[in-house]
Order: structure tokens, then sequence, then C-alpha cells
């Protein structure tokens, strides 16, 4: 169809005018797009200039205070280069401005708004010194009983060699706002160490008062108490006025404590391992302790500044460095293991430790810590010198082996008790010789409090003459003379002795230390050298010790890192190797029969239970985490498919596990009772597997769960050593006061051993009931029972009466039972001054004695192993092995004559006791009422529980515990027993071994054991051999027992029975009567020997109807004892009638073997034998 032109037109028109229009329209709002980007630069623009304007200023600010501090300290040195005097108290006078770094302090400390000075300290003591490359920074407050902080000093101070001084600065932070003990420390700290004080190398300055917040109502957190977090919150607020204070000062800033000692070249084992890092890290750990050693850079310091005061009301200090690390480096998206192996980067560990822990009471009052870091070996504290030949000896009494030979000869210590007035330490040359200077020093470096007191130098003159003359008429010299004719030339002063000696003396035959009074202290004398003589030098170290122990642990610390996993996909993963039992039984999870407030069989993992976050209180923080591993996991032995329990699996780990009860407890009408089992499937070293029920409360947390939580009961098997206990404690509380104590119940009477070490399941079951009494039951059988009025210790109700605080024992009440004689008198005699032991003079020394050849030398095969570090463990020397020229020698080294008893010692003369006629008896203060006294009758209702939880540590692993129960009704619990615990006691009566495999067993862990059992078999066989077997009989024996046979069985036996019926005297006149009988027949026998002496000779008399004489002996030898009764008749007639004829039998018999060879036997016998 065609169209018109004038309809065409129009559309084409159309057609091309839209396109146009689009991109008119698209260009427009391009244009406003292009303004608005255009805008935004412009400001981007503006603020960018306005930051760089800032950033200037800020500079300038900061240039200008930086320049106002080198002003300062030129015109400080000015002053100490013109002025030598005693430094004076002066106040800084530092810009009051604060650097734009640390305006953020005011949002944290918005009270300093107030007090813009706060921020800088308003007391310094010292030189001001900068530009060092290590900065100390020590805080220290008031202590209540003993403040160690001069004694950190000393420690410090003493490795520091004066270059090494010269590099660095200790900052002692007072943190103290009373004026007077702030004064008081730093004079003490000018007195002890002035020339450091007037080098620069220590300073002390304290903060303002206006620096703290209002800490009196802080919010408790972790569990701590009141008074816990006010001291850590201060301790947050000290360590950042210090580093803000140390941050211009240095490269690196170390903090340390005041309570700790320090390694020697410290120093430059730090500067060594820091140099060795990158420059990514932010923390260097010399200790792992606390906040001992920890070295950070100087431009940190501001940043980590910021961070502590951010939080520094909720944590310690030493768990925000590591939030602070976690911050920087972990990603959350990431697992533990990456964060830990990050963290690691930037906080790293460095070992051996150059720091230890020292001090045993906090600064927090009342707490006690005994933290030691095992890390850090001892150094060796005696020194190995070439000492001239002398002969030592001591008043002291020696500790153990530690002798004071082995210290001169470089062998070892020298250990004794504390010394006492008249106790003395002496050195007596071989040869004299000529001293020049002297220097003893006492204390060393891990006890520098332990120093001599009051104790002098004494030397004797090796000239006769001279000594008599100051025994007579005193001493010419200007030193003071003694009674034996010693001079005394010095004493110690501060620890330490030191001087020269007038040459005039002449030649020194002894040195000596003498006591002139009782020391405070225990003392160690560490040093004796520069000793200058003519010839030699004398240099020896030694240790006199008795209150400390003679060497720490060594060994790693064990990994702190948390062990907790997934427990379902761990237990389910695990390859537990077990025994498959040999009775096959059907386990099904056992269900409650009534009423009950917690059951759990952990069949179905850990549902419900939370593992404890927190830290043990009074320990090293590293130490303290509750991170022992738990895992749900089916028995080592004797298991049944299904069943499952909570197993402990680390070792010398804090482990803690709780969960809530499906409703709390109330102790009211109702009994407790509380079951559960243990199998401690390795025995038990030392550990616990006790539970709490934790006291209701509103602010129960269970994932600070710890070892001061509050709990209501404590109940279940601990053991240590050979103390094998089973715990029954509640906390009961005081009515007068509302505060708890606990209450022990008494120990079992039974033996808990077998218990703990048998490896099998036991059911501990603990049973309270409203009549205030308990019982305890293993194994459903009752093992204890009692009380709680009167079997648990202390008793809940105190006594009634108390014994009178204020009376006081009379002064002339006499105690003494015995006391001195008074009227004894020492013998002339008796010689107090004669030593115990003398020298043999009659000893020689063996022939080829080796006098040049030590008894030790370095081990000539001995490498130094590949990871030895001499910057850290000093420099390697083989170990010392028996010198092989020893051997075959009588001895080697320097021969000395051995000591003897000396005949004339009797020691120290003491008067004769006697019966004290004034003793009163023991004085004991009168009894008064009892004020704090109550009475609760009722002490079954105690505190509410709500929670159960395990909070233990143990050395040995693989604890487990199943089939927790908690109910009032003593059936149910006995059904869910049956249901548990019945079913493995079955399963493992099935499959206990045999009599035979028991012994096997035994035998394979104690071989001993099969000597035994030989000896036990071999016994009874041997035994059965030696009387039972036939022995062979000797002819002449034979020949000998045939004449006599029938009249020992018939009349010798028989007579032998009526003996033994009759008294002792009737048996002697018997005996009597007996060889009266044999001499009689002897001769009847001779003279019809004489009479027969035509008969043939051997011929053979009988004995018995039907044998030979030799058959009859055999048969009669055989049969013992039943043929000799056979022959008994009662009959007294019948017996002599057998006996008479028995004779002529045996006189015929007699007669006829008379005539052989044989010699003449004896044919009648009637002894009495007795067994």
């Amino acid at each position: 169809m065609r169209l018109r032109l004038g309809q065409v037109l129009p559309a084409l028109c159309l057609g091309a005018a839209f396109p146009l229009l689009w991109y008119a329209v698209w260009q427009g709002s391009r244009g406003n797009d292009l303004d608005m980007y255009e805008h935004h630069l412009l400001e981007l623009q503006q603020r960018l200039l306005y930051a760089d304007k800032e950033n200037k200023k800020r500079s300038h600010e900061l240039s200008s205070a930086l320049d106002e501090i080198k002003n300062i300290v030129a015109r400080r040195m000015n002053m100490t280069k013109n002025h030598t005097g005693d430094l004076m108290w002066k106040e800084l006078n530092l810009p009051r401005k604060l650097p734009m770094h640390l305006t953020n302090i005011y949002y944290y400390l918005p009270h300093l708004r107030e007090y813009e000075d706060a921020i800088f300290p308003n007391v310094i003591f010292g030189q001001q010194r900068t530009g060092v490359s290590l900065v100390m920074g020590i805080p220290t407050v008031k202590r209540e009983k003993q403040n160690y902080l001069l004694d950190t000093l000393h420690s410090l101070l003493y490795q520091l060699s004066e270059e090494q001084k010269k590099d660095c600065v200790i900052i002692i932070f007072v943190a103290e706002v009373d004026s007077e003990y702030v004064k008081s420390v730093a004079e003490s700290v000018k007195t002890s160490f002035p020339r450091e004080v007037q080098s620069g190398v220590l300073e002390v300055i304290s903060p303002p008062a206006s620096y703290y917040p209002d800490l009196s109502n802080l919010k408790k957190t972790l569990g701590d108490s009141e008074d816990r977090v006010r001291w850590r919150t201060k301790q947050n607020l000290d360590y950042s006025f210090l580093m803000l204070y140390a941050q211009p000062k240095g490269t690196f800033y170390l903090q340390l404590e005041d309570d700790i000692i320090a390694k020697p070249d410290y120093t430059e084992s730090i500067k060594s391992f820091a140099a060795q890092q990158s420059q990514d890290w932010m923390v260097l750990e010399f200790s792992q302790l606390g906040f001992i050693g920890k070295l950070f850079k100087s431009e940190d310091l501001p940043l980590i500044v910021d961070f502590f005061l951010m939080f520094y009301k909720d944590k310690p200090i030493d768990w925000l460095v590591d939030h602070l690390v976690w911050v920087k480096v972990c990603n959350p998206e990431k697992d533990a293991t990456h964060c830990e192996k990050e963290k690691s980067k930037l906080r790293i560990r460095a070992k051996p430790s150059l720091f230890q822990h020292m001090g045993i009471f906090s600064s927090l009052a009342g707490k006690i810590q005994n933290l030691k870091d095992k890390d850090f070996r001892i150094n060796l504290l005696h020194k190995a010198h070439n000492n001239p030949p002398a002969k030592v000896d001591t008043s002291l009494k020696i500790y153990q082996q530690y002798t004071l030979e082995k210290v001169y000869k470089g062998q070892d210590c020298f250990w004794a008790l504390a010394p006492v007035a008249g106790d003395y330490i002496r050195f007596t040359f071989l040869n004299p010789l000529e001293v020049e200077k002297y220097l003893f020093r006492s204390g060393d470096m891990e006890h520098p409090g332990d120093k001599l007191f009051n104790t002098t130098v004494e030397v004797l003159p090796a000239d006769e003459t001279l000594r008599k003359e100051l025994i007579d008429n005193g001493s010419k010299f200007n030193y003071p003379a003694t009674k034996d004719g010693y001079l005394k030339i010095g004493a110690f002063e501060n620890g330490t002795a030191e001087g020269s000696i007038d040459q005039a003396i002449g030649r020194i035959k002894a040195i000596r230390l003498s006591v002139s009074s009782d020391s405070p202290v225990w003392a160690i004398l560490s040093e004796i050298t520069k000793m200058h003589f003519q010839w030699d030098w004398l240099c020896l170290g030694v240790l006199i010790i008795s209150s400390v122990t003679a060497g720490m642990e060594n060994e790693e610390n064990l990994d702190a890192d948390v062990e907790v996993e997934n427990f379902d996909k761990q237990s389910q993963e695990a390859d537990v190797d077990r025994d498959k039992s040999s009775l096959e039984v059907v386990y099904q999870t056992p269900k409650p029969t009534g009423e009950v407030y917690f059951t759990e069989t952990f069949d179905e993992g850990l549902s419900g239970w939370v593992l404890s976050v927190t830290l043990k209180e009074d320990m090293d923080d590293n130490v303290a985490k509750y991170d022992g591993r738990w895992e749900v996991e089916e028995l080592k032995e004797n298991a049944m498919p299904g069943d499952r329990g909570l197993v402990l699996k680390s070792v010398a780990k804090y482990h803690a596990i709780s969960a809530m009860l499906t409703k709390a407890f109330v102790f009211d009408d109702k009994p407790l009772i509380v079951q559960y089992e243990v199998n401690f499937q390795k025995g038990i070293d030392c550990g616990g597997a006790y539970i709490k029920l934790l006291s209701s409360s509103s602010d129960l947390n269970l994932e600070y769960f710890f070892d001061k939580t509050p709990y209501t009961i404590m109940f279940g098997p601990d053991k240590c050593g050979e103390d094998y206990k089973l715990h029954f404690i509640f906390r009961h509380k005081n009515p007068k006061t509302g505060e708890y104590d606990e209450k022990h119940a008494e120990r079992p009477d039974v033996d808990l051993k077998k218990f703990y070490l048998d490896k099998k399941t036991h059911l501990y079951t603990l049973v309270l009931k409203p009549d205030d009494t308990f019982e305890i039951l293993i194994d459903q059988t009752v093992v204890s029972k009692g009380s709680l009025l009167e079997n648990m210790i202390p008793p809940v109700n105190p006594s009634k009466e108390i014994e009178d605080p204020t009376d006081k024992k009379p002064d002339d009440w006499d105690e003494r039972p015995k006391i001195p004689d008074p009227n004894a008198v020492k013998p002339d005699d008796w010689d107090e001054d004669e030593p115990a032991k003398i020298e043999d003079p009659d000893a020689v020394k063996p022939e080829g004695w080796l006098d040049d050849e030590p008894q030790y030398v370095p081990d000539p095969n001995a490498k130094k192993p590949k990871d030895w570090d001499e910057e850290m463990d000093g420099e390697w020397e083989a170990p010392q092995i028996r010198n092989a020229k020893c051997e075959t020698a009588p001895g080697c080294g320097e021969w000395v004559r051995p000591m003897k008893s000396n005949p004339k010692y009797k020691g120290k003369w003491k008067a004769p006791m006697i019966d004290n006629p004034n003793y009163q008896g023991i004085w004991s203060p009168r009894k008064i009422p009892n004020p704090d006294y109550f009475e609760d009758l009722h002490p079954f209702k105690m505190t509410a529980v709500s929670a159960i939880g395990l909070e233990l540590w143990s050395m040995t692993s693989d604890i487990y515990f199943d089939n927790f129960i908690i109910c009032s009704e003593k059936e149910v619990a006995d059904r869910w027993a049956a249901d548990s615990w019945g079913l493995k006691k079955l399963v493992a009566s099935a499959n206990e071994p045999g009599m035979f495999s028991q012994l096997v067993t035994a035998a394979e862990e104690h071989p001993w054991l099969w000597v035994l059992y030989i000896l036990t078999l071999a016994l009874p066989v041997g035994l059965t051999v030696l009387f039972c077997w036939p022995g062979k009989k000797s002819d002449e024996y034979i020949d000998f027992k045939k004449p006599d046979v029938s009249k020992q069985i018939t009349k010798g036996k028989l007579k032998e029975t009526e003996e033994f019926e009759d008294d002792e005297l009737e048996e002697e006149k018997e005996k009597e009567d007996t060889d009266e009988d044999e001499r009689r027949e002897m001769e009847e026998t001779k003279r019809e020997l004489k009479k027969d002496n035509t008969k043939k000779m051997g011929r053979e008399a009988p004995v018995s109807e039907g044998g030979s004489g030799e058959d009859t002996y055999d048969d009669e030898e055989e049969s013992g004892v039943p043929d000799e009764e056979e022959n008994e008749v009662p009959d007294r007639s019948q017996e002599g009638d057998r006996s008479n004829k028995s004779d002529s039998e045996d006189e015929k018999k007699e007669a006829d073997e008379g005539m052989g060879d044989r010699p003449l036997k004896s044919v009648r016998k009637r002894r009495v034998r007795k067994d």
C-alpha cells in the first residue's frame, strides 16, 4: 500500500530526532556528574591541606618541646660540672603543654582536664640523662612487710661495667603520693648508690596526687576482690605514667619490677637478641613471669600506653599486652593456631631468662607469691682458683657435703648455718706470705641482702716473737690486737671488707674472719680476691647459706597454649586401643527413674558444659591459665560400645569445666545425694578427681569459674605422694559475722590405696541428710559416716570458752623443770680451747702420691653441642672426668695430713642439770567466755547450689569421669548406678585374667618374681624327694640291726610309749635301770658265747615266721610305726611274756653271730628317745 509523501517525511524526521534527543539528555546528565566529582575533589583537597597544616603545627610543637628538653638537659649538665656537692630535690621545668599524640589521655582520664600538669612528674632526682640505648623502668610502692628495691638495684648495677652504665638509665618510679615516703626512698637510693646518682645512671620520680582518678567505686571483674581490682587498676596507671616519662630518653625501654635479680651481662644479651630480630617485633620477653623483663621500642610506647589507658580498669597489664598483639595481627576469620603463629612474630620469647623474681610479699596487701622463672638458669656461685697451699677450717656448722676444702679447691661451694658470735673462718698458709691488700665481698647476685654483719678481718703474723709481744704488751701497730695474737686490720661495711695491710707486720701466717655478734640474716661470703702477695695471689669463693636450696629446677616450662578442641569431633576420630570384652553387654544410656537435679552421661558429648577462660590466683599468668585439655571418649580397658565419659588429658596443667544444674538444690527437708564414677586409667601420682557444687549467686558466670569461685560442697578422691584422701568439705556460714569457713570431714578409717591404683572404675557417693548426718560410700559400701555437728574439723560450733588473750604469764613464773647447778665449778684442767680435730703427726704421705696431677681433668673426647649459644649459655667447657693417672696411684693433688680426734678435746664446759626447786609447771592463761561463740544446731541448711564444676590439677593424665547424678532419693541413685556402673563392673569381672595370667603379668612388671615362683615350686618337690625317697643302708648298719629288730619293735617301742606317759623323774629312774640291765645282759651274753663256741659260725636265728632276719628287717624298716602299733598290747602280762621270749631269741642269735668276724654289738637298748 502506497504511503503518501506527507506522511513519510514527518515519520523520518521524528526517527532522526529521537537519537539526537537521547544524546542531548545523556550529555546533560554527564555534565552534572562531572560537576559533582569536581566538587568532591575540591573538598578533599581542602581537607588534605588542612591536615598538612595541622601536621606541621603538631611537628612544630613537638620540636619545640624537644628543644626545650635539650636546653634543660644542657643546663643540668652544666650544673653538674660546676657543682659536685650533694644533689638537691628540684622540680623539672618541663613544657606543660601535652604533645598532640597524647591528647587521648583526657578521654580515658577525664579528671586530668582540671589538672593539666598531672601527667608530668612533680619530683625528679637525678641528672636527666637522654640519648641512651636502654632505659629501664622500675615502679615501686610501699609494702607491708619487706621492700626489695635496694636489693634489686644492687643486682642490676652489680652486673654493669662502667661503659654499660654510660649507655643506660634506670628510672625508679615511686608510685606513692606520700611525700615523706617518696623522700625516704630517694634518700636511701642516694645513700646506697651515690656514684650512680651523681653520674645520672639512677633517677627517682613520683607522680602528682592529682594523676590518679577516684578508685573507690571500681566495677569488680574477672572474679577479683575489690582490693585486687583497685590494686591492678592503679598498677596499669603506674606503668603508663612511667612509660610516658621514659619514652624520649632512649632507643629501647625495658620494663622491670622492684623485686628481681639479673644475670651477668644482661644488657649486652638484650642488645644482641634485639639485633637478631626483624624490625616488626613489638615486645621481646626476657622473663616468663608477669611484666618482668619486657622490652619495647621507645617509638611504640605512645601507642602501647594509649591501649593500656583504654582498658586500664578491665584487665591486668600483662593481659593487655597480649590483647594488643592480638588486635594487631590476628584475623577473626582464621583459627587460633594461625593467630598464635602471627602473635609469636611480634611477641618473642628469649631463653634462658635474664631476670628472676625473688620477692615473697606482694605489693598487694596480704598476698604471698613464691613465683620462680624455671628458665632462669642459676649461675655458678663459686669460682675455681689456683690457691696457694693452706689449711682451712671454720667453726660454722657445715651443711651437707659442702665443705670449706671443696670451695678452696674450686670444686664446690661451702654451705653452713647462720653465723653467731664467736664463729670464724680461717685460712692458715702452709708457707707464710707477705700480703699487701685484701678484698672480701659478701652477698651474691641472687641473695644480695645476705651479707656479713659485725665481722672483722684479722691476720696472724708469722713472727712468733711479734705474736708473743702482741699477746703480752698489746699492738704497736695501728691495728688492735686480740688475746691470741691476731691483728684486726678491717671490718665488713655494707657487706664488703677491703683495705691494705701495713708491710711492717711482715709475713702473714693466717687470715681469719671473726663474727662478733649474732647475724640477723643468713650470710653469703662470695668473693675473696685481689689479695696481693709477694709471689702469688689468693682467690677464693666461699658460700655460706642454709635457708635456700642448692639449686633451682632447670626444666623447660610446659606449653601454655590452650588445648581445647572440638570434643565431639575429636572423640569420634580418636583411635583408642582397647581390648574387646569377652562378655557381650548391650549398653544403653541410663535414664533417671525419679526426681533429679542433675544427670550427665557424656554419651552425647559436652552439651551444656562450659570451659573456664580465667586465670588461677596468686600465680604467674602463663602458668595460671586453665588450659588443660578435656576429651569425651570411651574407657581404654573394659569399654562398652557407646559408653563414653569425660577424660582429663593434660599433665601438670590446670583444668576447669562446669555446668548448671537442671534446677537448684535448696537444703530444706530433703536429703542430698551426689554420685559419680572415677577411673584412674593410668593410676595416680599426684592429682585430684573431686567435684564442687557451686553456690547459687546472681553473678555466677561459669566462664570465670576458678579456684576462688564460692562453692558449698567439695567431694571426691585426691592423692599426692602417699597421702590418699577422700574429701568431703562444706562451707559453713558464720551466723554472727556472715563469713564462710571450710569444714572437713574426718578421714575414713579404711585403706583407700586400692581404689586409686587398681585402674578400675569406682563409684563415689555422698549422702547428706536433714538430720545433720552424712554417709560416704565407695562402690555402694559405706566407708565413712558421722554427724555434721560432731565429726567435722574444725567443729561447726566454736568452744564456749577460750584462753584470755590479755592474761599474761607472771614475770617470776618458772617453767624450767631442770636448771644448771649453780654450785658446780668448772674443773681446773678443763680446756675449752682445744679443737675437736687435730692433724695426725704420725701420718706419712704414701709412696707414689702424684702431687702435680689433678684428680679431675677435662674430657678430651667431649665436643661442644651444636646448639650451644655462648652468648646465652656462656663459654662452653668440657665436662670433668677422673684423671687416668690417678687410677694406679694412691692419690693425686696436694697431700694434706689427715685429721684425727683430739684426745685433749672436751668441748665447752656446762654445769650439770639439777631439779629446779622453784619449778611451777607449765603456765596457761585463764579461760574466759568466747565472744565469738554461736550455736548452729542445723548445719545441713547450707547455701543452695546451682552448678557443678571440676577444677583440677594432676600429674597423671586420662582420669575418667562418668555418670553424674544429683538427687534426693537413694533408690533413684541406686537404680542409676545399676544401669551404668553395674554394667562396667560386670564387664570388668568377665575380663578379669585368671590366676596364672595375673602371676605372669606381675612377673613381667617385676622380673625378680620369677625367682620366687621357682623357689616356691622347687621347695615342696625337694622336700618330698629328701624325706620320701628310700635311702641306701650300709652293710654294717644292716648287720647291726638284724639281731635286734624284734626286740626294738616289741619291747623298745612299747617301752618308749610308756616312758612318754611318765614324768621326767620317772624317765630318769628308768634310764638308770636300763643302763644296769644292759650291763648285766652283756655279761650273760659273754658267758653264753664261751659255752656255745662249738656251734657253727654264721648261724642265723629266726626272728619271725616265714622269713629270714634280713627280710624281716627290710619289711619292718618300710612298715615303720604301723607295725609297731600292731605289736602293742594293752595287757601288761602279755607284754612281759612277749618281751621275755624276744629276749631269749635275741640271746640265741647273738651267740650264733658272735663267732663271726663282726664286732660285738649291743643286744638290748632301752634308752628313751625324745623328739
